[in-house]
Parts: structure tokens; sequence; C-alpha cells
């Protein structure tokens, strides 16, 4: 048993030399381990006699240790960084190629024709000025998708200046920005000259007044531009035959497409609608289009821009190398590649409140990241077309809705049942709050299927021997974010007050706006119009002002005077006035339903890093969202993805 014990003793005492790496006999010795100095010795304490030989037993005494941390500490200091916040975070790695899934794809690539720009544009150009999402967080709310001048930081322009009368803006051009080095523009400095030449064709002034500018766009024609011209090589200056505030935040890139453009490109082509030959100041390139199908982006390496968010640091953005975007209109597909792995996130106004739930169940390692809610069902009347021109049936097509039933029911409590106007939470002195309403309007937004069959009989539409007073179709587009099996549930709630609705999911986005140009539809169709995470004085007006209305056919001309006037404000309290005026006025009217406010969720890939809901929940490929994401291709690898 002895003889046992001794072996088992040495072969321990033996491999722990071995680990401290072994010394001389009956010496000393210090070992150096990172991070640590320890000084070991070495003294005999007895002879082992084992048959035919003798062992020396010594015994390992440290007498010593310095613990000095300052390796782990370098190393510890290259891995994390502070952010503005005061957050200690991982530092930022560059490289990765980040994939998302995208409902439509542009069918060009030049502004002066309109469509949809925020997909693509602000990866390749950049805009006189940006939302600083370095902001105070209890000051602006990133996942609001919310944008206010107060809130805007230079991108193009460094700074500007109002004029005493606001009759002009002078912009002081950034001068250490470079077009991207591509031909006809071969990475040369971006100037004035360049600013004015964009902005003169998009208004039609200088050297396009033939032209009379751009049709298409939503809200830059808007501003009574007079002149828009370089008065300096580094300086330039937007006059206006109306003086308004509000124009400051259009011309800044305020829900517009003010991406400057490249005047070698349009001298050269004419214009930019071929991607081939689309040359910008922004954060990327684009590498590959195939339309209808896929859009890939690859960085620009002499990009200008350092990450806010780091003021310590000097992170060039953007981070990832590549982006690739995939057209994928439909839900299920778009949600089994983020199960996956095949893109990097999903949700806000995609997915409703299950399918997040059912997500978060399937695949638990998704990051989530909880945003500012909207409502994006709630359907717009065309008051031109019976019987939505009739005030009184809009009204009772909301009072039959119950809305905190709704909530409960279908969203589980989680949404805001409270009636809304069209400004989101967030806007603070856009909008008057509903416990400020005059009982009349609440009386309007109350939920009583009696009081709207009598206001359906008043206004002319008894039920018929069917029990039906009317029918009408109601157009959907599911990819915009319309959730059809509430509006199922909402047509039992019509159907109570002698209403059928029939729901009419269109195939594509074209053909609702082609329906209501045309009239040919029941003047029922998608708004997404309440509690809009947009500036209300922007987005507001593009659906519901004009002669009539591109978005929605409807012809107000009392409305469209206050937006006028909203917008030649020219001191910040009247333009607020005016915009809460605006927001009571599409209240008032019943131009859209509305519906319970729905928080909303994105669901990301682990391994996207810096995503904290940034534009909120409008759509996952917008480029203010993905320059400040970043790859951990460590842990992307390991996922398998």
């Amino acid at each position: 048993m002895s003889k046992s014990y001794s072996i088992r003793w040495l072969a321990v005492a033996v491999s722990a030399a071995m680990l401290l790496v072994a010394a001389a006999a009956c010496g000393g010795e210090t070992v150096e381990v990172p991070g640590e100095t320890v000084v070991v010795e070495k003294e005999v304490i007895k002879e082992v006699q084992v048959p035919g030989e003798t062992v020396i037993v010594e015994k390992e005494v440290v007498k010593t240790v310095e613990v000095e941390k300052e390796v782990v500490k370098e190393v510890e200091a290259e891995r994390l960084v502070t952010n503005v916040w005061g957050e200690v975070v991982d530092r930022p790695q560059y490289g990765g190629t980040i994939p998302l899934s995208i409902v439509g794809l542009p069918e060009h690539f030049d502004s002066w024709y309109g469509g949809w720009l925020d997909f693509w544009s602000p990866y390749v150009l950049d805009e006189l000025g940006t939302i600083d999402f370095s902001l105070p967080r209890d000051e602006y709310d990133t996942t609001a998708g919310y944008y206010d001048i107060n809130y805007m930081t230079g991108e193009l322009a460094e700074s500007w200046e109002i004029a005493p009368d606001v009759s002009y803006f002078t912009f002081k051009i950034r001068e250490n920005v470079n077009w991207q080095n591509k031909a006809p523009m071969n990475g040369r400095q971006l100037n004035a000259h360049d600013v004015a030449h964009h902005f003169q064709r998009i208004w039609g002034l200088g050297e396009f007044a033939a032209d009379g500018g751009s049709p298409h766009l939503w809200g830059l024609p808007n501003v009574p531009a007079a002149s828009a011209d370089a008065t300096g090589d580094f300086e330039f200056k937007v006059g206006l035959s109306t003086p308004g505030l509000d124009h400051l935040g259009t011309v800044l890139g305020i829900l517009t497409p003010s991406d400057v453009q490249p005047p070698e490109v349009i001298e050269e082509f004419g214009d930019m609608r071929n991607w081939e030959v689309v040359v910008g100041t922004g954060p990327y390139s684009i590498s590959d289009f195939v339309p209808g199908a896929s859009l890939e982006f690859e960085r620009n390496p002499d990009y200008w821009k350092t990450d806010p968010r780091y003021p310590d640091h000097n992170f060039q953005i953007p981070y990832a190398d590549k982006i690739e975007m995939r057209n994928i209109p439909d839900l299920a597909p778009r949600v089994a590649a983020l199960r996956t792995g095949k893109t990097v996130m999903q949700g806000g106004q995609y997915l409703t409140v299950d399918q997040v739930e059912s997500l978060k169940r399937s695949n638990p390692e998704l990051t989530v990241v909880p945003l500012v809610g909207t409502s994006k069902t709630d359907g717009s009347f065309d008051v031109s077309i019976e019987p939505w021109d009739d005030k009184n049936v809009r009204i009772a097509m909301q009072k039959a809705l119950n809305l905190v039933e709704i909530n409960f029911t279908y969203y589980n409590g989680v949404a805001n049942p409270v009636p809304m106007g069209f400004a989101p939470l967030v806007a603070k002195g856009y909008f008057v709050p509903y416990e400020e309403w005059p009982d009349d309007l609440k009386w309007q937004y109350e939920y009583d299927a009696e009081e709207a069959e009598r206001l359906l009989d008043e206004a002319g539409y008894p039920r018929g021997g069917d029990g039906t007073r009317f029918s009408a179709q109601w157009d959907m587009y599911p990819p915009w974010g319309s959730d059809v099996d509430l509006a199922q549930l909402l047509t039992g709630y019509w159907q109570a007050i002698g209403v059928d609705i029939s729901l009419n999911v269109v195939a594509d986005g074209a053909e609702i706006g082609r329906r209501r140009s045309d009239k040919t539809y029941d003047g029922l169709s998608h708004c997404g119009c309440r509690h809009k995470n947009a500036n209300p004085l922007a987005s507001l007006p593009g659906r519901f002002k004009g002669t009539p209305s591109n978005y929605t056919g409807i012809t107000d001309e009392d409305f469209n005077a206050l937006i006028e006037r909203a917008w030649a404000a020219t001191d910040f309290d009247t333009m607020l006035e005016l915009a809460r005026e605006a927001d009571m006025y599409f209240i008032r009217e019943h131009w859209a339903m509305m519906l319970p406010i729905v928080p909303q969720t994105m669901l990301v890939q682990p391994w996207l890093k810096d995503y904290t809901g940034q534009e909120g929940g409008g759509d996952e490929a917008w480029a203010s969202v993905m320059m400040w994401t970043w790859v951990d291709q460590e842990r992307k690898d390991k996922m398998g993805h």
C-alpha cells in the first residue's frame, strides 16, 4: 500500500513541476506568467527508497507572489471601448458582409425621377444634413424613426445659417469630402458648385430653368426656391420666394431625396438612372444590380465620416465590407431567411406581435430590439368616392371599432388603444394629447355600435333586406405592413353595423397607386397614417395635401392652406402651433382609421453589432441603419452563418 501511494504522489509532484517549468534541484527560479510574476523555491524533505533506486522528493514552496495585471488590462483595452453614452462596449470590427432582405428594389437610380430611394441612395450619396445618432438617448429616441430639425447635424453641410427674415439659408460645405474614385468623378473634391448643380436641376433653376424641375419628388418641390447658388467654393445659398423655417429641414434631407448627385455624370450621360454610372460621396458604391432580384454595395475606403458615437476614437465608417440586398416580397421566405442566418434582421412593420413571439421561441439566439410602435394597417378613405364623402359614415366606421377589446383579444394587451392623430408620441409639441381633446371630438372615437348605426341611418344608408347597408373593397398590400388577419377581425365589427367590407390583397404596391389614380377602387386603401414615425410637417402633407393628394386622392383646400401657412412660419413656436392645428384637422376629418398603436420589435442576428433600433421599424435595409453596424465575424462563423 505504501509503495503504491508513494508512486502516485510522485507522479503528481512531477506533473506539477512540469507545468511550472522545472527548476534546478534544491534551487529556486522565477516563473514568468502573462500578467503575474511567481517566485518558486524548492527544498528536499525526504528520500524515498524504491527497490533498485533512490528518489529525491522535493517540496515546492511559493515564497512570493506579485500580481500584475497590466498585460490583461492592455488586452481588455484593445477589445473594449467607451461610447458617447458612457457604456463600455465591444470595439467595432471592420470587414464582413451584411445580408438583408428587402421588399422591392429601385427601378432607377436618379432622384430627379422620384421613386422610393431610402433603401439605396444614402449608401452611395450624401445629403446636406442627417440625424445625429450620438444625441443623449433621453433627448432623442433613435427607435422612433422620427425626424426633427432640432436633431439634425451636418453631413455635406458642415453648418448653416438662417437669414433674420428666413428668406434664405446659407450652408458651409464640408471641405474634406471627395467623390468616389470612379469615372468621370475620379475622386475629386466635392465643392459648393456641385451642390448648386444638383439643387438647380431638382428645382429647375439656373441652367435647368427650361426643364421646369422634377415633377416626381416628395418634399423638395414644395420648397419655394427662388435661387440655389454657390456663393463661394464651399458656400451654398438657397433663396426662398416665400420665407419658411420648415423648408430648412427639407433642404437638409428630412424625408426628401436631397442627396447630392455628381454633375459630370449628369453632363455626360444626361441622367443617373443606370446603376453602372452612379457615383457618390457616400459610404458605399454599387457593385452589382439585378433588376427585381438583388442589389449589392461595396465599402468606400475613402469615405470622410468617422463614428460620432466613439468620440475618443477615430473610427472611420462604414465597418462592413459589403451590403447584400435580396428582394424577398413575401413574408414566409423572409422569416425563413432570418431563421437560417441567410439575412441579418427582420421585424418592425413587417412582423405581427404573434409572429415576433413565434420567432423568439424558435430562435432564442436572436437579439430582441424593442422599437417605438406605430400602426400600419389603418386604411384611408378617398372622400371623393361614395359613401366616404360623408363624414358621418367615416365617423361611424370608427365608432364601430372597440379599440380596447381589439387590444386585449388580438394584441394580448400590449398595444396602445388611446386615440391619436398622425404625429408620433415622440414628436413633442407637434400634437395635442388625447386628454386635451374637446369632448365632442373624443366622442367621435369612442366605441358605440348603436351610435354608429344611427349615423349611418342619418347619412342615408339604411339596412337592406339582407341587413346590409353598403359593400366595399379594402385594398391591402402586406409588404407595406398591412395585417390581413387584423383586417379580417375589423370586418366583423363593421358587419355588425351592416357594412360589408371585403379585402382585396393586391399583387404589388404599384397596383395600389394605379387603382388610386385611376379611381378604379372603392375608395378604401392602404395608408399606415396614424402615429406615423416621421416629421409630421413632412409626411402628413405628403399623404393628404394636394389637388388631389397623389397618395390618398383627397382634396381639401382648407387643409392645403393650413399646411402652406405652417410651411411659411418663420419661427419655431408658430410652426409648432400650426403643426398641431394640422394634426387636429386630420383627426377631425377622419381621413384614416384609428387602430391600436402596436409596439414593434426587430429581431437581429447576434453577430450584427451596434444595432440599437436606429430609424425604428421603417425598414431594416435603410442605409442610415446599416452604415453604423458591424459584423462579429468570429461569432458568425461559429453559428455557421
